[in-house]
């Protein structure tokens, strides 16, 4: 099966609770518990160190 979809498009994003103001995000998998999502950051983006029990990958698409 083939599966395309416009994944930085408009559509689909909405605020991204947990992160600074002005971060979006727009879920693409959502399977039992692991999730696939892109996240927009805003400008000067910071995250205090933190950790996780599961894997986390990131890839930057775009920066300005």
């Amino acid at each position: 099966m083939l599966f395309t979809m416009n994944s930085l498009g408009e559509v689909g994003w909405e605020d991204a609770k947990g992160y600074c103001e002005g971060t979006t995000m727009k879920v693409l998998r959502d399977e039992g518990g692991a999730k696939t999502l892109l996240l927009k950051l805003p400008k000067h983006f910071h995250m205090e160190s933190h950790t996780h029990i599961n894997a986390e990958q990131h890839f930057v698409i775009e920066a300005n």
